[in-house]
């Protein structure tokens, strides 16, 4: 895995391991937990815009979504 992305991740993982003082293992881990997070609200944001085409032009706009 040696991708640009994959060199990225892993540079911002030695990043907020030394800003942080941390060890680079958990520096990973709070950047997989912000990567799931992330995963999550877009999820969230992807069903609730798919909801609103559904429904047509009289529902609410997709704008007005809140986590």
């Amino acid at each position: 895995m040696k991708s640009p992305a994959f060199h990225c991740i892993l540079s911002s993982v030695q990043a907020l391991a030394q800003r942080e003082r941390l060890s680079e293992r958990d520096a990973a881990e709070k950047l997989v937990q912000t990567f799931r997070k992330l995963d999550s609200l877009w999820s969230r944001y992807v069903v609730r815009e798919g909801l609103e085409k559904i429904r047509g032009p009289q529902s609410r706009p997709v704008s007005t979504f809140r986590s």
